[in-house]
This record gives structure tokens, sequence and C-alpha cells, in this order.
């Protein structure tokens, strides 16, 4: 996506309502405040529009809003609105913290659909590292369609993530008209400040050209993770990139000897007695955790490598305890911190960087219109920092990982990091966007050519390869096949197998003229929206089904969703009409196994039929999987021996009768297509798997299309009904219990 428009329209400087009293004039910079970098810590909001009428009036109301409670909240946290002097306290004379507000050229939707820093840091005050005279800046960013970003900067000279969060807590409370605590600004009688100039220059952070991914987490990735590491969400996920980079660090000339993972240790806890959670300042100290030459790494076990891994890190982390603070509090200067200069001044050391912020309530930033649809951590030009916060739904984890942009090749082609590296955000992608990955239209009755590729190529070196092959000619499983048959052969792998073509011997041509008007399925004006069910929900539906059943049946990941995704579609005629009304659900069936003999993967053609269900009497889920299930067996040998003999056509024209114009006008006719299993992400040009396949929009209303999920055994069903019809649907409470994300196309 190229750089978007986003115009500075106003910048204010916000200031306390009521000035600092006297006695309060001057805040000590503590111990601790004292080694952070000359750095911003930068968070941006993202909050989608609330209702329709999100209008220019609205939004003014939104920023004097925003404003006015800002201002109470600087009352509070009055050395934000301070100057920083000597390096040794702030002055804190009200001088204030800058508001900028600005209007953005597009949705937020547009935003959204790709992970792309440059545009996500324009939603910032400023560039969040170098010297800037406030310590405070925020900027308000409104979108077209209403949505907006709360993009922040407070400096990291004066606050820690917990006190950025506590700051954004406090102000979105008093937004929201909501009480708040007031913050403890007492920081430096606990850690006095101490002689730093012997280590000053040692302790920068070189600022590098940097790339940022970001890598998420999803519940059933972290519970693999912790398992293979014995240990918490964080540590697990923490050893696992920690480990990674050092395979980076290993390809390389000359690689590092030594490999040093710093994380960072909130010490408001670990104080005894424990500090109140709003104290505000840098309350935080690394823990070192060291692998050496002598430590042996099993590289190839992942579960001795990444619970090794994690136990050094546990313990780094369990040694930062009450008696190790009360060290810090001494006079002299921890044998820690000369010990980490020492080591960031060895030419074989390499380090990385590690902050959790997956405990701060960052979600909860409700400003009066609603809880963030996302909360992003902008990229910082600082090599190996990795910065990790909890996804919106509280049991996953996000990480924003900067590395050296000469490392991005080798990142992006590591097989273990590309399941979690995700482009997509809180992704709305629009259906323009899809179609023009592709080379044509591609329900077009008019194509140019039976195959058509178009290879689309990202600023970020990304690429999309969009395929379109003419179903008159082809299946799903014979696109797949042709796909990867092409992809082993650009990777010279050797393992290609050449296709065959039994088709016209199987099922020799006959007269259907007047058999395909009846066939046709009308274009009418649709939406087409995604929805992702991953393999740990796709589980527990599975039990909801076995438990309900008074049968011993052991469904399938399709026969289910496809079960529950009908039954969803039933509320929605039931809800519009105000009792149920009958339906028949079709799902294709690969014929290449249901033919005797079985036919080869590598059959090529049309080689699918359609298993027709009626729906049952109950809407029962269980009730539902058997209807799908008998319908699919019905298309077995008997059934395929009697399509290729002289009783075909009758055959088919039965077949009409169910699903063609005979059928009511009052009867629903869901139509389900899975790609699943056909090895699409197997489809390796010589640069690596895919990590994402995708269909695009498509004008054919109640089709619903099954694509696998590229980790996690998931399914994303891509359903395509007119717009009355969808807003029912994804609003099904049930619907909505299994799926983990729900996108426009």
């Amino acid at each position: 996506m190229a750089m978007m428009n986003v115009e500075i329209i106003s910048k204010e400087i916000i200031k306390p309502s009521s000035p600092t009293p006297h006695h309060l004039r001057t805040h000590k910079l503590s111990f601790l405040d004292q080694f952070p970098p000359t750095t911003y810590i930068p968070i941006i909001l993202f909050y989608n529009a609330n209702n329709a009428h999100d209008d220019v009036d609205h939004h003014v109301q939104k920023s004097n809003r925003l404003k006015k409670s800002l201002i109470q909240t600087l009352n509070r946290f009055y050395p934000l609105a301070g100057t920083v002097k000597e390096d040794h306290f702030i002055d804190c004379n009200d001088e204030g913290v800058e508001f900028y507000e600005a209007r953005v050229a597009c949705k937020l939707s547009r935003v959204l659909q790709h992970f792309n820093m440059e545009i996500l840091n324009q939603f910032l005050p400023f560039q969040p590292y170098g010297s800037h005279e406030v310590l405070l800046a925020v900027k308000y960013s409104i979108f077209e369609c209403g949505g907006v970003a709360v993009g922040v900067c407070v400096s990291h000279r004066i606050a820690d993530g917990a006190s950025t969060t506590t700051f954004l807590g406090a102000w979105s409370a008093t937004s929201r008209g909501d009480e708040d605590v007031s913050p403890k600004f007492d920081a430096a009688t606990y850690f006095p400040p101490k002689d730093m100039s012997w280590g000053k220059g040692d302790m920068s952070v070189t600022m590098e050209k940097i790339a940022t991914r970001r890598l998420v987490f999803d519940k059933s990735s972290i519970a693999a993770l912790k398992e293979k590491a014995s240990s918490t969400r964080v540590l697990a996920v923490t050893a696992f990139i920690w480990k990674r980079l050092m395979a980076i660090s290993k390809s390389k000339a000359a690689p590092a000897r030594v490999h040093v993972a710093i994380h960072a240790v909130n010490l408001r806890q670990r104080m005894v007695p424990p500090m109140p959670t709003h104290s505000f300042g840098n309350l935080w100290y690394f823990a070192v955790a060291v692998l050496s030459p002598l430590d042996q790494l099993d590289d190839g076990d992942d579960h001795d490598s990444n619970r090794t891994l994690a136990m050094k890190l546990s313990n780094a982390i369990k040694g930062i305890n009450g008696d190790y603070v009360k060290k810090l509090q001494s006079d002299t200067i921890p044998e820690s911190l000369t010990k980490a200069v020492e080591l960031s001044s060895m030419g074989d050391v390499e380090s990385y960087r590690f902050t959790s912020w997956c405990r701060f309530p960052l979600y909860e930033a409700d400003f009066g219109w609603g809880e963030p649809s996302w909360v992003c951590c902008p990229s910082m030009p600082f090599k190996n920092l990795m910065v990790l916060t909890s996804t919106r739904d509280g049991h996953g984890v996000e990480a924003f990982v900067n590395i050296l942009e000469e490392d991005v090749v080798i990142f992006d082609s590591d097989e273990e990091l590309l399941p979690f590296v995700s482009w997509k955000i809180a992704e709305q992608p629009e259906v323009y966007v899809l179609d023009q990955l592709l080379p044509q239209d591609h329900h077009s009755n008019n194509l140019d050519a039976q195959l058509a590729v178009q290879v689309n190529f990202f600023s970020c070196r990304g690429m999309a390869i969009g395929i379109c092959m003419f179903h008159k000619i082809v299946d799903g499983a014979t696109f797949s096949s042709f796909v990867n048959m092409w992809a082993a052969i650009a990777r010279n792998s050797g393992d290609s197998v050449s296709p065959i073509f039994p088709g016209p011997q199987l099922f020799p041509q006959r007269d259907v003229s007047a058999l395909v008007p009846r066939f046709d399925v009308p274009k009418s004006k649709c939406i087409t929206k995604r929805f992702v069910f991953p393999g740990s929900m796709i589980s527990s539906l599975k039990e909801k089904v076995c438990n309900n059943s008074s049968v011993i049946i052991s469904p399938t990941c399709n026969e289910l969703v496809s079960a529950l995704i009908w039954r969803c579609l039933m509320e929605v005629s039931r809800a519009k009409s105000g009792q149920s009304s009958p339906s028949i659900m079709t799902h294709a069936v690969n014929l290449r196994q249901r033919i005797e003999p079985p036919l080869p993967h590598s059959a090529s053609g049309n080689l699918s039929w359609l298993a027709i269900a009626p729906a049952p009497s109950t809407d029962e889920l269980q009730d539902l999987v058997n209807a799908i299930r008998n319908a699919v067996r019905k298309i077995d040998k008997d059934y395929t021996r009697e399509m290729r003999g002289g009783n075909g056509i009758s055959l088919m024209s039965d077949f009409l009768e169910q699903i063609g114009e005979s059928v009511p006008e009052n009867v629903e006719i869901y139509r389900f297509v899975s790609w699943a299993n056909l090895q699409n992400y197997e489809a390796d040009f010589g640069w690596g798997k895919p990590v994402w396949e995708s269909t695009a929009g498509f004008p054919f209303k109640n089709v619903i299309i099954f694509i696998e999920t590229r980790v996690g055994h998931g399914l994303e069903a891509w359903v395509s009904l007119d717009g009355q019809d969808m807003a029912i649907f994804e609003n099904n409470l049930e619907l909505c219990s299994f799926v983990s994300s729900i996108e426009n196309v």
C-alpha cells in the first residue's frame, strides 16, 4: 500500500487547568529514570466508528472531549506537562503537551487490511526517538468512515510501559466520567539518582535501518508453545523468538558466540512491600539470560531447546526479587549494570531485548466511544527489540519484532516463523483489493484465456500470485494439482507428477443442452465475508456435538462447520419470516476416490459432483451432521457407475429437479464447497511456502467456500449472502462463539 494522506489540521498546546503547587514544582528523576535511552514510548489505539452518524460535528465533540479530559488528567499527571532540566529533574512548569488533530483520506479498514509500519507511524505525533521539547504528545486522527486513531508518545525519561498504561487508563476514565486513582510520583525516594556519567555513552542503543514484523500467536499456538517450553505464555513466546533470531545470527558469515536475552521486569510487585500498580516512573529493571558456547542447545529438538531457553529466562527473571531490589536501592552501581555494559561492548555478543505489555489493560482504554479494536506498538529503529502485547481477546500474544533490514529475507523465509507472521490486523479487506490481484474478472462470461496468471510485487518485497482457471475444464482439486506441479518445477524439485485426463473416457460427452440452463446459478448483489474457525474452536464444537448425540459419531471439520453454518442460515430465514423455511444444502464431492477403480490425485478435469441434503426435521447440530454425511455417502461407487452408464442423463435430470427451477421459491439452497486438504499451502516456488491462501468476492448468493488455515487445523469460511441476510448471520451469537474473526471481503 502506498503512503496515504494524513493531513494535520490543527496543533495545540494543552496545559493543566490548575497551576502545579510550588512544593511539587521539582520532580526528581530516579536512578531507574537515568539509564533508559532518549526515546519515547509509542502507542496507537484504533477505534471503529461506533454508529452511522460519526459526522464532522460528532468528531468535533470527540476532539473537544479528549482535550477537556486531557486538561483534567494533567492536573494529576503534572510532570508530563513539565520540562527536563539538566538530566536530573523535571521542572513541573505547566508548559503543556502537544495535541495534534489530523484527517485521513481513507477508511480505517484500509489501514488495517495490511500491516505496514511506515503507514502506522503516520498516526504518531512525531517519530518516537531523538529529543523533543515535550514529555507527552498526542495525535487524534479521523478516518472517512468515522473511525479514529489516538497516537501517544510518552518520554521514556519519565515513564515506562506500565506508567504509560496508567496514564491512558486515567485519561480515558476521565473522558467517560468515571472515577480514577491518582498516580504516585515517589520513585526517586525508593531509587535515589546516581552518578551515571561513567557508562552513559556505552549504554546508548544504536539506531539502525530496521524492518518490523508482527507475529501473532493465537490461543492454540500459545498452548503448543507452552507445552514445548513448560513455561508461561510470555516466556514460551520469548524463548521461541529468541531461538529463531539466534538462527538468523548463526546463518551469517561471522556468527555471534554469545547470545544474550535482556527482558524488562516490572519492579512494582517485586519490592518488599510492593509498590502500588499506579506508581509512576521507570520502575523496571532488566533480567539477563546468557547462552554461551558452553551451553548445549539441541536445535533439532524443539521441546528441549525451547525448554532450555525458557528456563534460562525464568531463572534470570526470578533473580529480580525483593533482595535484588534492595541492592538496586543502595548507593553503589549494581554489578549487573556494569556487566551489561561490558557485554554490550563485546564484538562477539548478540543482544536481544524483550519487553512484555501483555498484562497491561490497554484494551480497556475507552474514552466514551468503546474499547479499541486494535492496539499497536509502532517500530523503533533499534536492532533485535521485541515488544509483546496481548491480542484483543486476551488469549493470544502479538509480538512486534524489530530486525535489521538485511535480515528480512532470512526472517521471512524461516519455516518455523512463517505460520505466525501476520500482515492482517483487525483486517477487513475489501473485495476490490483482492480482485486487483487477479488477472481478470473471474466471474465474467467472456474470458480471454482458460488460464491467466498475475504476479503482484509489494514494496515490502512480498508478492502475491493471482490465478484464474476456467471452471469448464477444472475443479478445485485440478487447480491445486496444477499449482503444486508448477511450483515443483519452479524449484527444480524433480518430484512433480504428470497429470492424466480421464474425464472424456469416464464421462463421455452427451447432449445436455436442455439441462444446462437449469443448472446455472444466477448472479446477484452479495456481500462476502470471511469467518475464521481456529482448530481449538472446532474441537470445542466437536465436543459439543458429540456430547449431545445419542449415537456415537466422529464428525469431520467440514461436517461440523457446514452443520453450524447451515443452522445459523436457517435462523436467518426464521428471523426474517418469523417461521422456519425449508432449505436444501449441496456439498461438492470429489469423485476421484469414489470411482471404481479409484483415480490418482493427478487426475485432472471437472471430477466432482454435488451431494444434496434436504434439511432434517430438527436443526440440532448432530442431525445436520448426519444429513450432510448421509448425502455425501450416497455419492459412492455404485452412484458414479450409474452416472457413467446409460442412465446418466436421467440421473442428472433427477438431480436438477431437486435443486433447479422446480424448487419452490420459499426453499433456500445453500451451496458448500471445500478446498481444505488440497495442499495449496505446499506451493513453494523456491522462496518458501505461502503465508495465506484466499479466494476473492463472488456474486452468487448462499455460496460458502472452505479453505484451511495456514496453521492450527482450522477453517476459513468465505460466505456470500445478500446484505440483509449477512447482517443477521454475522451477529449470530452461537456462530460468534466459534470464530476468532469476521472480516469483510
